[in-house]
This record gives structure tokens, sequence and C-alpha cells, in this order.
């Protein structure tokens, strides 16, 4: 078992021997295994996972975001959960809670924040609860959470973005 993980960890350092690995990968592609990522995200406390949460799946403007979002993440082995928050501060709290409950490793945030002192108040807490597990977020418009923001070329900042998260 510690050797068949050692051999599927990409992250893994530990070595092992070339003739080992190859029956590993073997046995792996016979069998069709895939690797259990909540249970990687267990013991790591966040998994390959981050949210992008826009205002607008409509508005032109989130549909590039979020294809230089979805492309820089996949390129990096990353799953991206979109999430379209309506313009409605209420779901966009909401959207940051499950992504925390997900564990995810980073949210970007397409738009910018809302004004209201309740609102600010709330994503200082979640921001903060994201940090804790060592998650990060950034955003494409400055907000009054304490985090990095890129200011867009849209796809390209976009893609900025997603990149620091990932890094």
């Amino acid at each position: 078992l510690a050797t068949a993980s050692r051999v599927l960890n990409p992250d893994n350092t530990h070595p092992v021997s070339e003739p080992v690995r190859a029956r590993v990968l073997a046995a792996a592609e016979r069998l069709d295994f895939s690797v259990n990522g909540l249970a990687r995200g267990l013991k790591v406390r966040r998994t390959n996972t981050f949210a992008a949460i826009v205002h607008d799946f409509v508005d032109p403007y989130f549909n590039a975001v979020a294809r230089g979002v979805t492309d820089a993440a996949e390129a990096a082995g990353y799953l991206t959960v979109l999430c379209n928050s309506s313009r409605d501060p209420d779901k966009e709290l909401r959207y940051v809670q499950l992504a925390r409950e997900q564990r995810v490793a980073g949210i970007l945030f397409a738009g910018g924040g809302f004004a209201s002192r309740r609102y600010r108040d709330a994503m200082r807490k979640q921001i903060a609860a994201l940090q804790s597990y060592g998650a990060y977020a950034v955003a494409l418009e400055p907000r009054g959470a304490r985090m990095p923001a890129e200011i867009p070329d849209n796809h390209g900042g976009a893609r900025e973005a997603t990149e620091h998260l990932l890094g």
C-alpha cells in the first residue's frame, strides 16, 4: 500500500525503483485505478479544487474570465467549480461557505465586492477561515476583504489570478 501510494502520488519524494514503479503503474492501469481526491484531501487538509465565483454567467466579460480560469486550472491539474452569484451578496457568501466546507485550495472572485458592512465583515471572516487551512483567495477587482487583487486585462487577468492561486 505504501509503495503504491508513493508511486501514484505526484508530490512524493521517496525513491521507488523503476521496475517497481512500472509494476504499480501497470496494475493501476489494469484496474482502472483513480486516486480518491477526498481521501487525499483529508490528509493534506485541502483538495485540488478551487472555486471561481462570478457575478453573472450571462455577461460576456465573466464568460471570458471563466474560460481563462478553467484553462489555467486544468493545465495545473486542478478542478474548477464555477459559481454564479447573480450579483447577490448573500448567495456569494453561501458559495464561499460551501467552498470552505469542500476544502478548496482557493477562491477567485470575479466582480467587485458589495458595499454593505455586514457583507464586508462576513467576507473577512470567511477569507480568514480559508487562510487558516492554507487556502488562498484572490480577486479580479479591489475588495474590502484582505486578499490580493489582479486588476484585469480580462482573460489574461483571470489566468494570472488562477496561476497565483495554484502557486
